[in-house]
């Protein structure tokens, strides 16, 4: 391999592995969203128990 295809080839993996953690670290916060909303929906429903069963020490 010429010296100019090994600079070429090492530019599209360098390229290819940056565009690889973008595409991870986006789906890494995609997964947090999801993730904080099942926290506050399941703190919200805990919540929303707790006011009908008229317990409202939850937050002392």
């Amino acid at each position: 391999m010429d010296p100019i295809d090994e600079v070429v080839d090492e530019i599209l993996k360098s390229k290819l592995r940056k565009r690889a953690y973008d595409i991870l670290s986006r789906m890494q916060r995609r997964e947090a969203r999801s993730q904080e909303k099942v926290i506050y929906v399941s703190c919200y429903e805990l919540l929303e128990d707790n006011r009908e069963k008229g317990d409202n020490d939850m937050l002392d």
